[in-house]
């Protein structure tokens, strides 16, 4: 991963990913859920083709694109596209708190029928922005 965020920090990302997908095999619904989790490096090379076009279109901050995952789970596509984007709005000169702040607050989206994943998804997207107020919702359905 690149120097997004510190190792530790997302270390505890993964480690509370990979915590709550043990839980779903222990209660045994996880493969009829259809649960099943990108661990963080390959969120990252997908992140990196499906943003590419749209970084390099960014001029100021209102360019910055929004992001929905209608299944999110715990967040990891959502975490690696908020720092993708704020690591964009650095560039383009905001203050790194304020450009991660922006991002996490006002370009993520994401939805999950499983409400714990909802939950560990805000806990993560938290631990990035610590006045996080992104819109994660418990949801069979994008609303």
């Amino acid at each position: 991963m690149r120097d997004h965020a510190p190792d530790t920090q997302m270390s505890d990302i993964e480690r509370r990913s990979a915590e709550h997908q043990a839980f779903l095999d222990e209660i045994g619904v996880r493969t009829s859920q259809g649960s099943f989790y990108t661990p963080l490096d390959v969120a990252e090379h997908l992140i990196d083709a499906a943003l590419k076009d749209a970084l390099g279109a960014m001029r100021q901050p209102e360019d910055c694109p929004f992001v929905l995952d209608p299944t999110c789970g715990t967040g990891n596509f959502l975490i690696v596209a908020a720092l993708h984007l704020s690591e964009r709005l650095v560039q383009l000169g905001l203050d790194s708190h304020i450009a991660l702040e922006f991002v996490v607050n006002n370009r993520i989206f994401g939805t999950d029928v499983d409400d714990r994943a909802v939950g560990i998804c805000r806990q993560n997207l938290a631990s990035l922005a610590p006045d996080f107020d992104c819109e994660v919702k418990l949801s069979s359905q994008i609303l």
